[in-house]
């Protein structure tokens, strides 16, 4: 009987050891059907992602943002770096247009849901801000965002509503939307930095 309680011991021990952790990480995470670390070539042709090139972020990044109706959202941003033949994605937007007032409202709903899928070990939770897009010199146009960081891996998701001025909406083509940005640890430092 001691014997079974020291070999009963030693294999639960060994289990125990062995046994996998798993931590999150911000490619585990789908937006639109779209990963970190997927290639875009795995879902649009080089000529597409040419076709709807953005600047937005040169000489090291590269964008393409395509539209689309999947899974709800109106239009995907794929972010790779310029000099990547393969177009690993670091960085992902989906939005779903939809008016600033509104999106407020479904923010909170999206990241308490969010909130669920995860425990404080693996993820920072950051409180909601405002800020003025930098984009629009007339300081109008505005972001409220919640940030949720990885810790395994220092990737970022970030919820967002982006209110648009109605001038500079009607200037550059924008809706408002509420915004999917998943980002890879080093793409997140580059927006830093910027």
């Amino acid at each position: 009987m001691l014997l079974m309680k020291k070999l009963l011991g030693i294999v639960v021990l060994g289990l125990l050891l062995s046994f996998k952790v798993y931590a999150a990480k911000i490619s585990d995470f789908q937006v639109a059907g779209f990963s970190i670390g997927d290639s875009a070539l795995d879902f649009y042709t080089k000529k597409e992602l040419a076709d709807n090139y953005e600047g937005w972020h040169e000489p090291k990044y590269g964008a393409s943002e395509i539209k689309l109706n999947k899974d709800g959202f109106d239009d995907i941003q794929l972010m790779y770096k310029l000099k990547d033949p393969k177009f690993i994605i670091e960085g992902i937007s989906a939005l779903q247009y939809m008016d600033g007032k509104e999106c407020l409202n479904v923010l909170e709903s999206e990241a308490a849901a969010i909130e669920k899928q995860f425990t404080p070990k693996d993820v920072k939770f950051y409180r909601k801000k405002t800020f003025k897009h930098n984009a629009d010199k007339s300081g109008k146009s505005k972001v409220t965002s919640i940030k949720i960081k990885f810790k395994s891996d220092k990737g970022v998701l970030i919820i967002g509503c982006y209110d648009w001025s109605t001038s500079y909406a009607a200037k550059m083509g924008y809706n408002d939307n509420l915004r999917f940005s998943i980002r890879s640890k080093s793409y997140a430092n580059f927006l830093n930095r910027r």
